[in-house]
């Protein structure tokens, strides 16, 4: 044990002495264990913020398409769907979506009790707040930064026959909630129905709870026989297929990666073969005090392990920062595409075991590996050949 104390010493002090010669290597590395470090934890930071978001969800939900598109569905559906075993309750959503004509927008209505998941983050200027009434309605954030009316304001909407109502803003929802309410204008069911002109029979879609979720699968399959001209789908699959878009786009920059770390690895191999003087004439001394070859490798893989872990541990350094303090500027736009139109949301350093193994085997595995050759070289020449 001593002994490989003692190598590992020596390993260490010939690095602080020669490290010149490990900076390139080291920097390169790092920045590609930054750049993969940085991809998975951002693709696990996503992957987190949609599991946070579907949590709550309904296991189950029930549209309706005509043409292709969503249209109102009967409650005779809920009813029926009701009568089935396992359902702990059937939740009929109302929203849609209005052009106003003033400001050339399009924003998104929805009765307040189709968003319980963000009633946490309102805020409302009644201290003892009511039920919204026929002439009241709650708003997210964004849309009364893009509108700029705040509490208390008037909002002039009109039905299909152009007549006008107004609303008065009595609740707004904090930006902590931006990723549910950002643009969203809620209002009673009562107040949509008049505006829609929608009858009470008939409402935008259906969430259904279980007494066991595990069991949401059968219950679709079930749905889905009995009516056949729905769509039933279930939260799992919309938590699965967000979490496959971002592990797909979080591989395409790693993917983008292995170019780079091949061009490296090739002009490591090439800076590794071509030892210098100095090199050899350490190999041969230490072989020459007795250092066995065994040894001497030992102490130059020592040696590009200490900067390979110095490069990747400061590369994982630079993807925290650059997720957390700078909020993945660099990423964002790559790995999110076209919704980083919408809210903002805060990123976490999410990285488990897993991805920091993933991590070294980008990039420390293949850089010993590829030093195993060069290194086997310089300590197999004889001494005395080397002193030549």
């Amino acid at each position: 044990m001593n002994k490989y104390l003692n190598i590992a010493r020596f390993a260490s002090q010939d690095l602080k002495r020669n490290y010149a010669l490990f900076f390139y290597n080291g920097f390169v590395l790092m920045l590609i264990a930054f750049l993969v470090g940085a991809s998975v934890s951002f693709s696990a930071s996503l992957s987190r913020e949609t599991e946070q978001i579907t949590k709550n969800m309904p296991q189950v939900w029930v549209q309706q398409l005509q043409g292709g598109r969503l249209v109102p569905l009967h409650d005779s559906v809920r009813q029926g769907v009701r009568q089935m075993r396992g359902i702990k309750a059937v939740w009929p959503r109302l929203w849609g979506f209005y052009a106003d004509e003033m400001s050339n927008s399009v924003f998104c209505l929805m009765s307040l009790d189709s968003m319980s998941a963000a009633w946490p983050y309102l805020k409302l200027s009644n201290p003892a707040p009511q039920l919204l009434n026929d002439s009241s309605c709650v708003a997210g954030s964004g849309f009364l930064r893009s509108s700029g009316l705040d509490l208390g304001d008037f909002l002039s909407m009109g039905n299909q026959q152009k007549q006008k109502k107004n609303y008065q803003i009595v609740g707004k929802f904090d930006t902590e909630a931006d990723i549910l309410t950002h643009n969203i204008l809620f209002l009673s069911q009562k107040s949509l129905r008049s505006l829609w002109q929608m009858p009470d029979s008939v409402y935008t879609d259906l969430g259904i709870c279980m007494h066991n979720e595990a069991e949401a699968d059968n219950l679709a399959r079930k749905i889905a026989a009995q009516y056949p001209y729905l769509r039933v789908f279930t939260s799992e699959a919309i938590r699965s297929s967000y979490t496959a878009i971002w592990g797909w786009r979080g591989g395409v920059v790693i993917y983008g990666v292995i170019p780079a770390l091949l061009c490296f690895l090739v002009l490591a191999w090439a800076r590794l073969s071509g030892s210098s003087k100095s090199d050899y004439f350490g190999a041969a001394l230490l072989k020459g005090l007795g250092w066995t070859i065994r040894e001497v490798i030992g102490l130059k893989l020592m040696q590009h392990g200490y900067v390979g872990l110095l490069a990747v541990g400061t590369g994982l350094l630079m993807a925290y920062l650059h997720n957390t303090w700078l909020d993945a500027v660099f990423l964002r736009p790559l790995l999110v595409g076209r919704s980083q139109i919408y809210p903002d949301f805060s990123v976490y350093f999410d990285m488990s075991i897993g991805d920091v193994l993933t991590v070294l085997c980008f990039t420390l595995v293949p850089y010993l590996a590829i030093s195993l050759v060069p290194i086997w070289r310089l300590a197999v020449v004889p001494p005395a050949e080397a002193l030549r």
